[in-house]
This record gives structure tokens, C-alpha cells and sequence, in this order.
């Protein structure tokens, strides 16, 4: 006689911790049960439920924890510890809403959750993020600033050091920062704006939060980096990257990098001025740095033929407000370089040939220094220094040894010619 077996269901068969944690969310959602209670059961269930590995339930008992902190119910926590839990809860629904790639809401409680705990007001950073490319950098950080008046000013204030960060979900700048980098996607819009926008501005706070904020050990050059990484990704908004550069003009390679730019972009005015700083600056005096404000001086004005009047040879007079240099003389006038005091001085065609040919030279180097081939041409090389393939040379190794002695009985019959000649 064989045995019974047992009859199925059908059922999925549900982990009993599982089925636990869900009674316990619907027993906190009594109405009759007290607040402390549920506030507790909500936080401590939903870590439950992510140790099972449950995220959709883990989910649901943040949203049901954040909406009943919001209606302020009564419990015998302090202020303190509600801003706490309302805090936390948020942060980790960001983060498990990013994971499943739920952006648009994962955002929208990262922002929630800045706003409640170091009041950087929603409405007024999604407003600057709108306003952003009419603001100059200048301006941008002038609004990030007031954003974060309260944090800041109460750091300002500061007569004593503030007391040590013991979690790390508790610095600002380390948010910041991570909520920054998920705003920071390429084609994404949020709020009918681009997302880098947001992004941008959070960065830019971030740049003045460090400084009392050093969680992390970031500088307020790595947020300006940063900021000038979504910029590069924007399109006509690369004088923006200048003010960039320019925010700390005690970083050499910064101002360096902004005169690039302005030459690359045609933005004359602004080369000029960071041309003019650079020559008061003690960089002067590097040869790389003279090189390009004398590439600059030959560009800046529009014509390659600027610095002429600068180069001039000044052995037998200075030159000064009465010279007049034409370019576009005629050959019988072309002896004639300047005028002073009434006489007339000639020189030698030969002599300005080469002043003129030597200005030709350095614009012609500015313009291999600034062209997109010259980037193109690095980018090559880089790329068959990385990927090597098999050369000529390589092709015919197993060849060289044979040739190398052929060479040398040729050589040693040539020799032995050489000595029956001259015996």
C-alpha cells in the first residue's frame, strides 16, 4: 500500500518574519495604537524587512513612517528626535528609490529631506536651478549662499569648534554631494528643467559648506571642479567655466586654465583681463605662463598683428604715443616705421620682414596650441600607445638574426679583399 501524499495548495509559501513585520505595519496603523508606539514599530520593521531583502515592503513602511511624522502627532519624543526620524527615513527612501532606478521621486526626497534638515529651502534651489543661465558665477554663489543662511550663519557665529560628526549621513556636504551626483545625469530633466541645473547649484553650496563641514576633506576647488564637469556637458555655457576658474585666482593652474579657454572660445575681453593679471603675477616669470600672455597680446585685440608695436627694437628711441605703424603700406612707403619729433627714420625692409614674420610665428603657435586637431592628435597617440598592434619591425623578428650574419661574413670577405689588395 503506498502512501498518501500530502495535498498542495497552490499558495506561495510567505516567510513567517515576513508575515510578522506586515502585521506589526498594519498594528501601527491602528488608529488606537499610541504614537510612540507606531513611530517605533514603522523604523524598526522596515529595517526588518530590508535584512529579508523585502524592498517594495521596505518602501511601503518609510512612506507610511514619513506621512505620519508629518502630520506632527503627539508622542513622547523630543523635537530633536522627530526631525531625526523624519530625516533618516527620508534619506534611506532616496537611496532604496535611486537603487530601483525610481529617479524622478528618489530626487524629489532627496531635496525633501535637505529642506528638513538643514533648511535649504526646495522651492528657492529648484528656483535658482531655472534662473541658472542668467546667472554669472559671481551671482550663482551669492544665491547659494543666502539658500544656506541658516546653516551658515550659525557656523559663522561659531565661538567655539563645532562638535565632531560621528555619522557620516549627518554632514551636509556629504548630501550634498551625493545628492548632487544623482541630479548630475546627462538628458534628464526634472521639474521641466535639466537636471544638471540642480546639480550645479547643489555643488555650488556644497563649495561653501566644506569649509566648516570637513567630513570629508574636500576643498571648495573640488566642488568648483565638479561644477565645471556638468558645465563642459551644457551647451553655450562655457564662459561660465571661466568664472569658474577664476573663483580662487591664488590657484595658478585655474587662472591658466581660464585664459585657455577665453583664447578657445573667442572671449577677447575676458582674456585681456586675465592677461593683465597674470602679467602682476610672480607665474609671469614662468616661461609656459609668458608664452601664452604673448600669444594672448597677439590675439586679444583681433588682430595677430598687435604686439607688433610692443617688439619693436627700442635700441635708438622709445616708442610712444606719436608712432604710427601701417601695415598696409605700399612698397615705396614701407621703409617708413614710425614718426617722431618731425623726422622721418628708415630702416631696412629686411629688418621688418623678420618683425613681422616672428609675430606670424607665435600666432601661428597659438593656433596650434588652441585647435581642436592638436587635442585630436594627443588623443591618437594616447590611444596607440594603449593598443599596440604588431609592427613591421615585430612582423619580421625571426629574420634579424639571419641578416645580422650575412652582414658580417660580407664585412670579414671584404676585409680579407681588402688585405690581398694592399698586400
Amino acid at each position: 500500500m503506498q502512501p498518501v501524499k500530502a495535498a498542495t495548495t497552490g499558495r506561495i509559501t510567505v516567510n513567517p518574519q515576513v508575515q510578522e513585520a506586515l502585521a506589526q505595519l498594519e498594528k501601527a496603523q491602528d488608529t488606537k495604537c499610541d504614537a510612540t508606539l507606531s513611530i517605533t514599530i514603522y523604523w524598526n520593521q522596515a529595517q526588518v524587512l530590508f535584512g529579508l531583502k523585502r524592498p517594495q515592503y521596505v518602501e511601503k513602511a518609510l512612506k507610511l513612517l514619513i506621512n505620519f511624522l508629518l502630520l506632527s502627532p503627539t508622542t513622547t519624543f523630543s523635537s530633536a528626535q522627530i526631525t531625526s526620524f523624519l530625516y533618516n527615513s527620508r534619506l534611506a527612501l532616496a537611496r532604496l528609490l535611486c537603487i530601483y532606478q525610481e529617479l524622478d521621486e528618489s530626487r524629489s526626497v532627496y531635496l525633501d529631506a535637505i529642506d528638513g534638515k538643514w533648511k535649504l529651502e526646495k522651492g528657492e534651489l529648484i528656483n535658482i536651478a531655472q534662473n541658472l543661465c542668467k546667472l554669472s558665477i559671481p551671482s550663482l554663489i551669492n544665491a547659494c549662499d543666502n539658500l544656506a543662511t541658516k546653516y551658515l550663519t550659525r557656523e559663522r557665529n561659531r565661538t567655539r569648534p563645532a562638535p565632531v560628526i560621528s555619522d557620516i549621513n549627518n554632514s551636509i556636504t556629504t548630501i550634498l554631494n551625493e545628492a548632487g551626483s544623482l541630479f548630475a545625469q546627462e538628458d534628464n530633466i526634472y521639474n521641466s528643467i535639466p537636471s544638471e541645473h540642480i546639480a550645479i547649484v547643489l555643488y555650488a553650496t556644497c563649495s561653501l559648506v566644506c569649509q566648516y563641514d570637513k567630513v570629508d576633506g574636500c576643498t571648495p576647488n573640488d566642488f568648483y571642479f565638479m561644477m565645471n564637469q556638468v558645465y563642459e556637458s551644457l551647451d553655450s555655457l562655457a564662459h561660465h567655466m571661466i568664472e569658474i576658474n577664476l573663483l580662487d585666482k591664488s590657484n595658478i593652474w585655474n587662472v591658466f586654465n581660464a585664459m585657455l579657454l577665453s583664447i578657445e572660445i573667442d572671449d577677447l575681453v575676458r582674456a585681456n583681463n586675465i592677461y593683465k593679471h597674470l602679467k602682476q603675477d610672480d607665474a609671469y616669470l614662468y616661461p609656459d605662463v609668458k608664452l601664452l600672455c604673448d600669444l594672448c597680446d597677439n590675439t586679444v585685440l583681433g588682430k595677430p598683428y598687435r604686439g607688433l608695436k610692443q617688439k619693436m627694437n627700442k635700441r635708438d628711441t622709445k616708442l610712444d604715443a606719436c608712432y604710427v605703424i601701417n601695415l598696409e603700406m605700399n612698397d615705396e612707403a614701407a621703409q617708413v616705421e614710425f614718426v617722431e619729433d618731425g623726422k622721418m627714420h628708415l630702416k631696412k625692409k629686411e629688418e621688418r620682414a623678420n618683425k613681422e614674420q616672428h609675430v606670424e610665428e607665435l600666432f601661428f603657435k597659438m593656433q596650434q596650441f588652441t585647435c581642436t586637431l592638436t587635442k585630436q592628435f594627443q588623443e591618437d597617440i594616447i590611444t596607440a600607445i594603449n593598443n599596440r598592434s604588431v609592427g613591421r619591425l615585430e612582423e619580421y623578428e625571426d629574420l634579424v638574426p639571419n641578416l645580422v650574419d650575412t652582414h658580417r661574413e660580407v664585412a670579414s670577405q671584404v676585409t680579407e679583399v681588402n688585405h690581398r689588395i694592399m698586400g
